[in-house]
């Protein structure tokens, strides 16, 4: 037995043949609504005023079509973008450049107070004199 009115897909977007060569769709989701509002030939004939969201668009277009139409909606365009993948661990950045002096105390446990100095002492070098202060 075949039915003309049977329904092709899911609550969130379904079709049916309204009349020959038209075919409805109904869709719970304003996101698919908004595509199928956005087809050349789709006309919107239905809605909800009260409770859920309802739209139900017409077009003219072959059932066989509307089916595939109903498939390329629902479907994901490519398998990579379908679902989050988990994503690798990144290297945290370290919060502090470290140095030399750095890794030596955290393998020998002492610091080399030569390393930490802004400059090494020349040897044989006098201390540069400093300059006291003028009175005033």
């Amino acid at each position: 037995m075949n039915f003309a009115f049977n329904t092709y897909g899911p609550p969130q977007l379904c079709t049916w043949r309204y009349a020959p060569g038209i075919c409805r769709f109904q869709t719970t989701v304003p996101q698919l609504a908004r595509k199928l509002s956005q087809r050349r030939n789709a006309k919107l004939v239905l809605w909800s005023v009260a409770g859920d969201y309802l739209r139900v668009f017409q077009e003219k277009i072959p059932v066989w079509r509307a089916r595939q139409l109903v498939m390329r909606f629902l479907m994901p365009t490519n398998e990579t973008f379908s679902y989050a993948k988990p994503r690798l661990n990144r290297l945290k950045h370290p919060t502090k450049v470290s140095s030399a002096a750095d890794k030596q105390t955290r393998s020998c446990g002492f610091v080399d107070k030569d390393l930490l100095t802004a400059s090494l002492p020349i040897v044989g070098a006098e201390p540069p004199a400093v300059e006291e202060p003028l009175a005033a």
